[in-house]
């Protein structure tokens, strides 16, 4: 309970401006207490009551234009868009956005906070070409304040970036991507763990767009960072060890891939037990370059193997396990076995849909 009042306390001192005098608003400061403590239990439905009274009194108390009203309108926004009731979230964003641009000047960087949050929320809406012209705009606004390398920036390019990228619309994204691992790379160097985060979004950009030749170095560094960071045996580098296997495999590069997809699975089997379902991700790539490979008998245990876990896994099987029930079809469809082929498309789709009836 100690901790929580901290947790709500902290809440409260970040929407509650430095002009705000605790004494001179009791019911303000009881209702912020209330909404904080509530959002920090994540009970948002619940917090909403409270939100509401703390702004009905801080417009009261201090005027419609005074920041801690918008940060309470902000607030208000971010309950609402906590329960996925995005449509419900907008109202508030909007005159947040309003307030700000009256009180601080179209131009001010304040102004871009407030961009940005109405603009997530258009694209949590799918109304993505509202999201675009907002980012869009706040992006020139911090551009425009703090220049275009500065630290500030990565947030708004990585907005636009990931709005494309869930368009598809990869070619738009790649710009940006670059943007941010360049200024991430100005800031900490080539090697530093920070551009970790930078280096893999391009990466996974470069993949979906089939480009693996320039995926490749970037997965590669990413990999040395990691080991470098966490130790060679972390669970995280076993997972850069099987992405860049996925890169190598997707090059041809068979001989190179398969042991660093061994190296993977003896770290997850050693970390969290043979029967994880990061095991079976990691015996799913080893059998698709067993079988790329030709050695059919080694790839069908693996995969049968990788099956066997996904079934034991708690929840509906995800997109993965299915691609992986899609892959094992593949191959018994190609040593001939069309029956059995059939049986597991079928198995496949069953999971699939469970999948998306369960996101």
């Amino acid at each position: 309970m100690r901790v929580l009042r901290w947790m709500a306390f902290a809440l409260v001192a970040a929407v509650v401006s430095p002009g705000v005098s605790f004494g001179q608003s009791p019911e303000l400061v009881e209702a912020l207490r209330d909404t904080s403590e509530l959002k920090v239990l994540e009970r948002y439905d619940e917090a909403v009551p409270p939100a509401e009274a703390a702004l009905s009194l801080a417009e009261r108390e201090f005027g419609p234009d005074h920041s801690l009203v918008a940060k309470l309108l902000n607030h208000l926004g971010g309950l609402y868009v906590a329960q996925e009731r995005h449509a419900e979230a907008e109202p508030f964003y909007r005159r947040a956005l309003a307030l700000r641009e009256r009180t601080l000047g179209p131009d001010h960087p304040g102004v871009a906070l407030a961009l940005a949050e109405l603009a997530r929320n258009h694209q949590a809406l799918g109304d993505y070409g509202a999201a675009e012209a907002l980012f869009d705009r706040a992006l020139v606004i911090i551009e425009t304040a703090f220049g275009p390398d500065h630290r500030f920036l990565t947030d708004y390019l990585n907005n636009l970036a990931e709005l494309y990228k869930a368009q598809e619309r990869y070619g738009e994204a790649e710009p940006y991507y670059q943007r941010v691992l360049a200024n991430a790379e100005k800031i900490a160097g080539p090697a530093h763990d920070y551009i970790s985060l930078p280096l893999y979004k391009l990466t996974l950009l470069y993949q979906a767009q089939g480009k693996h030749a320039e995926a490749r170095p970037l997965s590669e560094r990413l990999l040395a960072i990691r080991e470098k960071k966490l130790g060679p045996d972390h669970p995280d580098v076993a997972q850069r060890l099987n992405e860049l296997a996925v890169v190598y495999r997707a090059l041809g590069k068979f001989a190179e891939a398969e042991p660093l997809s061994v190296r993977a699975l003896k770290i997850r089997e050693k970390v969290f037990g043979p029967e994880h379902p990061d095991v079976a991700e990691t015996l799913g790539t080893l059998a698709l370059l067993h079988h790329d490979q030709g050695e059919d008998g080694e790839a069908e245990a693996l995969f049968k193997r990788a099956l066997a876990i996904d079934a034991e896994a708690l929840g509906p099987a995800g997109a993965e396990a299915a691609e992986r029930a899609e892959n094992y079809a593949a191959l018994l469809r190609d040593t001939g076995r069309a029956a059995e082929a059939d049986r597991m498309e079928a198995r496949a789709k069953s999971m699939r849909d469970n999948s998306e009836s369960g996101s």
